[in-house]
């Protein structure tokens, strides 16, 4: 393919973050066979060619150049070919690394100027047929602040270098330091965005450790007074400015590589140089170092940028060892294949978009069902964009699985209300609120179809949605008491009856609750299908309950059960945390088994599937009538012994005395019967186990979204 990219400069006139990407990302394309042209200062435009002359350069080479596709790195160098028609028809793909606008106010430029370098860079990326991001902070950006749509966005983060043949300790003597010094780098411009004042203040936490700091910049003194006035300055270095050879010397003899920024970090290219000189980084919780966090390994995020929380994240990392084999999937090469793979696309028709609506940012269940839908879902038809009430864990989550996600701040009086004091609150003016600026969100985003997935947001997204938007409603709770008052629920079935176009229950019997619509089942956890299935009759019965702790979850009534069969011997294993105001029943339940030494309590895992690899039965114990039981799904699928209540969601998934065992819900007889006969019938276990698993062998994500997809087309405008 033949690629012409318009940067900003060349490496060899100026150093920096997006030079440096264009330089990787051009030889890489080049070293895959494709042929490349890269117009910049430096590459066939002079460094004393004013911003007029540039601007004329650029239109005419894209004018005459007759590669497939144009690749713009810096609007500001493009914006006049695009405007007067240099692209003639060619797909147009913008990497946006940055904010010009931005990063200029945060240097203190006002007025006039900051104004056109928005609109600059609003022209470019809205005539953009695709827009490439590091990160999903800029991603977010580009939706937010210019108006891109998320059904044109991807992510793509920059590559890691090659890894240096060279050790810490040859870099040390080359450099003339000792070995036993512990070293921490960072290699940064001195501006106050850079934060490197978080990094010389945790020196005080960490009395072993010397700062050294490679850059220069205008913060200089001011982060010498920093040094001097913490009394740690004879642990400060300042090197300025170095040579490539030298900074990659430094970061392989570095114990620890930190990038502390405050504001405006796409990625953070100093990341992977890090990791490729073989030393860890910890990383500050901004922007896109937090997707590098999550996806590169030996990379630690600190919880702030607070003294203790930095110098934690400093020991930890230096703790820490990076495998090279670890980085070949993050290398410019495979970057370079992913790029050119999206230039492809841009000739295809995008993808519809799909906007979803949740107001809570915890993992919870029907949260964790939407994070593996979305993970499944057929990009090249659709694209999901999360808009989310409030922050919180669920955002990364949901990037992670390919969403885009904003968050429309819902005020947490309203949020957290009671649902059955939705639309009686004193909060009531602030949620007419709420539903006008989602309303607004979504005029701009101009989605094929709006999915509600919370009954919060069922109720704000019915509102927002009234000017014609095409509506789904995800039901994933039960329509009925005691979870929700029966004036509650016929508004809500007076909402989706006379609002949603379409309404997807997770069971069957929600979908009784809700009167019409399609069932669909929330998809498994596939690491749950890794899970050696049970062989053998055991000695001990080892159980697990695993699930949110609250009420009516009913852990406490399991507890009751369990420990009155004092003939039966059983290990339990707790897995959960509190969410929502719940504090208080989780701290009287761990008081209540500190003493037992049959149960162990572990808190909430990311990886349920560890929790049942270690167990045999999982009993779910809910006193409120279940409406599906993502537990239960990830019990079967991991072939486990489930016993479970005799209604709602758990009997359309289980077969009494072939998959597992159904009690009388709330009934502490009937559970108590039904654990001893699950035990007295162990032998039998591993026939269940295969059972249980084939059980659920049509709940796989790709299967799920399949379904869930065929309700967006006949609904989508």
């Amino acid at each position: 393919m033949k690629i012409v990219h318009v940067g900003l400069e060349s490496p060899t006139v100026r150093r920096g973050g997006l030079n440096i990407f264009l330089s990787s990302l051009a030889a890489a394309q080049q070293d895959s066979g494709h042929q490349v042209d890269v117009i910049q200062v430096g590459d066939g435009i002079s460094p004393s060619a004013s911003w007029v002359q540039r601007w004329r350069v650029v239109a005419r080479r894209v004018r005459r150049s007759d590669a497939a596709v144009i690749d713009v790195h810096f609007a500001a160098m493009a914006w006049w070919a695009v405007l007067s028609g240099a692209l003639r028809g060619r797909p147009l793909v913008v990497h946006f690394q940055g904010p010009w606008a931005k990063e200029s106010a945060w240097t203190g430029q006002r007025g006039v100027i900051l104004m056109a370098k928005k609109a600059i860079e609003r022209v470019v990326l809205r005539r953009a047929d695709v827009v490439i991001t590091l990160s999903h902070a800029f991603a977010a950006t580009a939706i937010t602040d210019y108006g891109v749509s998320p059904a044109r966005i991807e992510v793509v983060p920059p590559g890691v270098p090659t890894p240096m043949d060279i050790s810490r300790a040859q870099a040390r003597q080359q450099l003339n330091l000792s070995e036993s010094d512990r070293l921490m780098v960072a290699v940064r411009r001195l501006v106050p965005r850079m934060g490197l004042q978080h990094a010389i203040e945790a020196l005080v936490d960490l009395p072993e450790w010397t700062l050294v700091i490679a850059g220069v910049g205008p913060a200089r003194d001011e982060l010498t007074q920093c040094a001097r006035r913490h009394e740690v300055i004879d642990r400060v270095r300042f090197l300025g400015a170095i040579d490539d050879d030298h900074k990659a010397l430094w970061m392989a003899a570095a114990n620890v590589c930190i990038v502390p920024s405050i504001a405006h970090e796409g990625f953070g290219l100093v990341v992977g140089e890090s990791l490729a000189a073989g030393t860890p980084v910890v990383v500050a919780p901004v922007d896109g170092l937090r997707d590098a966090a999550r996806l590169l390994p030996g990379v630690t995020q600190m919880a702030s940028h607070e003294v203790n929380d930095v110098s934690r994240a400093v020991r930890e990392a230096a703790a820490a060892s990076i495998d090279p084999r670890s980085l070949e999937e993050w290398s410019w090469t495979v970057i370079a294949r992913r790029t050119v793979d999206i230039y492809e696309s841009a000739f295809d028709a995008r993808p519809r978009l799909c906007v979803v609506l949740d107001h809570t940012a915890e993992l919870s269940g029907g949260e964790l069902a939407l994070r593996r839908l979305v993970a499944a879902v057929n990009r090249h038809h659709w694209r999901v964009h999360v808009i989310l009430a409030t922050d919180g864990p669920l955002r990364g989550e949901l990037e992670s699985a390919g969403a885009t996600v904003e968050v429309v701040p819902l005020d947490e009086a309203v949020r957290t209300v009671s649902r059955d004091k939705v639309g009686r609150s004193p909060a009531m003016w602030k949620f007419v609120r709420y539903c006008a600026a989602v309303s607004r969100r979504l005029r701009r985003l101009e989605p094929a179809v709006v999915v509600a997935n919370s009954l919060k947001a069922i109720v704000y997204g019915s509102v927002a949605t009234w000017r014609g938007v095409p509506f789904v409603a995800y039901v994933r709770d039960a329509w009925s008491e005691p979870y929700l008052s029966r004036r509650t629920a016929r508004v809500l079935r007076l909402l989706t009856t006379l609002r949603a176009d379409g309404v997807i229950a997770n069971s069957v019997a929600t979908l009784a609750d809700v009167g019409h619509g399609v069932a669909i089942a929330s998809p498994l956890d596939e690491r749950c299908l890794a899970v050696p299935l049970l062989a053998g009759s055991p000695d001990v019965m080892r159980i697990a309950l695993v699930g949110r702790l609250a009420p009516w979850k009913g852990q406490d009534f399991v507890l009751d059960v369990l420990q009155s069969l004092s003939e039966l011997p059983w290990q339990l294993v707790i897995a959960g945390d509190a969410l929502f105001g719940e504090a208080e029943y989780r701290d009287t339940l761990l008081q209540r088994v500190a003493n037992d030494s049959r149960i162990t309590y572990v808190g909430h895992v990311d990886d349920v599937s560890s929790v049942l690899a270690q167990c045999d039965v999982v009993i779910h114990g809910s006193l409120s009538r279940e409406p599906f039981g993502n537990v239960i799904v990830e019990a079967l699928a991991a072939g486990r012994i489930v016993i479970a209540p005799r209604d709602a969601g758990a009997s359309e998934l289980l077969t009494d005395g072939s998959t597992g065992v159904l009690y009388e819900r709330a009934n502490a007889d009937s559970l108590r019967e039904a654990i001893v006969d699950a035990w007295q019938r162990r032998d039998q276990w591993p026939l269940w186990t295969h059972g249980a698993r084939q059980s659920v062998s049509t709940l796989l994500p790709h299967q799920v979204a399949a379904q869930f997809e065929a309700v967006l087309e006949e609904v989508a405008r």
